[in-house]
């Protein structure tokens, strides 16, 4: 990707006044990419393929196919335009991390849409209802957003979601859709497939009628407060790998599982000054479909200490948090360590029931460690495991 943002540099020429717009989408299961003419309403070029993976390697030459259909050179682009998610986990970082490069280069604003407001759009106005459902992964979750409703995008299970669906008939679009309507079984469901999925030309337009945003635009991820976590056990992660953390590619990824995961989460320069420090080693946990978490800890002496723990929030309770536990206590007893410490809050009974399954101990108590953005600070269990 840096190659081609060089190459481009090479069509700097006279800038045009129109508004002509470049958008971009690898957020789902598929790449796509158009440039369109603003000041007239018109469409140049487009290029659409769904795929489930390979968005990193397809969008570059596919963004120089549409700018060569379109006869134009980068430096007559007035806006970039790219979907936030929510969506896949690489595949969001794909889309804005492209659409940030070529815009710091071009020096052009750069402005987001989230998934449900691109597939949307392209809906004609002929339903009373309009649900976009997407996928959460394969975590049994779907994000929902209904048009016409001023709530946020949600995270749900299936009886959530039709309990927001009233009866009469409603249209629902989004990668999700086709399964949610073969699992309910109601017949005043319809279906639209062909919108399923976001398409650079279908939102284009409306990306550009925005105002001009005044910072390049954020991945859009569900917290963990939004999601509501089923009471019975969810399907173990298949085909999970466990591996040391490469500092030197993957902070982003460790620094966006911290940020959903998290209310104040870290950023890839403080995880990096971390991991640059003697005794700090993490271990990342994976999926087909992505990063699922990752635990970062600290060796002195012939002690250790957990100094992070974080999973993504639709993935939780499917064995990742499990496994990385697993592993690290493995890795701290094969090397001689005597001792393993962690802080946990108080009131998240999930992560302690894991820690005291893995053999953990009460070792303490740390008043109001935690601090909250909204109420009183919380505190600390300190928690102990033997290594020997």
């Amino acid at each position: 990707m840096r190659q081609f943002l060089l190459l481009l540099l090479a069509g700097f020429g006279f800038k045009a006044s129109a508004m002509i717009v470049l958008a971009l989408d690898t957020s789902l299961a598929s790449c796509s990419a158009c440039v369109y003419d603003a000041g007239r309403g018109l469409l140049l070029a487009e290029a659409f393929e769904e795929m489930e993976r390979g968005q990193a390697e397809a969008l570059p030459p596919m963004v120089q196919k549409v700018m060569a259909q379109a006869h134009l050179s980068y430096a007559q682009l007035s806006r970039i335009a790219v979907t936030t998610g929510p969506g896949t986990f690489t595949g969001i970082r794909i889309g804005l991390s492209f659409a940030r490069g070529l815009g710091l280069t071009l020096g052009v604003k750069v402005v987001g849409i989230d998934t449900t407001k691109a597939v949307e759009v392209a809906v004609a106005e002929v339903f009373s209802q309009v649900h976009v459902i997407h996928q959460a992964g394969a975590s049994g979750f779907f994000y929902h957003w209904q048009k016409n409703n001023s709530t946020n995008i949600e995270i749900l299970n299936l009886d959530a979601i039709l309990a927001r669906i009233p009866a009469g008939e409603a249209l629902l679009v989004g990668s999700g859709a086709v399964k949610v309507k073969e699992l309910s079984g109601r017949l005043d469901l319809a279906l639209q497939a062909d919108l399923n999925l976001p398409r650079a030309s279908r939102f284009v337009a409306y990306a550009a009628s925005l105002p001009n945003p005044n910072q390049f635009p954020e991945p859009t991820y569900l917290r963990q407060a939004d999601a509501k976590p089923q009471s019975t056990a969810l399907r173990p992660l298949a085909n999970m790998a466990l591996r040391p953390v490469n500092p030197e590619t993957d902070l982003a990824t460790l620094a966006t599982l911290h940020q959903t995961s998290f209310d104040h989460g870290w950023t890839e320069s403080d995880i990096s000054q971390m991991l640059a420090s003697p005794g700090y080693a993490a271990l990342l946990a994976e999926t087909p479909d992505g990063p699922a978490g990752f635990i970062l800890y600290r060796m002195a002496a012939d002690e250790a200490e957990i100094i992070t723990f974080a999973v993504d929030p639709a993935l939780r309770r499917r064995g990742a948090g499990q496994a990385l536990l697993s592993h690290a206590i493995a890795i701290l007893k094969s090397v001689g360590l005597t001792k393993l410490y962690l802080d946990v809050a108080a009131t998240n009974h999930e992560a302690i029931g894991l820690y005291r399954k893995a053999g953990f101990a009460d070792a303490g108590l740390r008043k109001g460690y935690y601090a909250r953005t909204n109420g009183p600070a919380e505190d600390a269990l300190v928690l102990a495991l033997s290594l020997v």
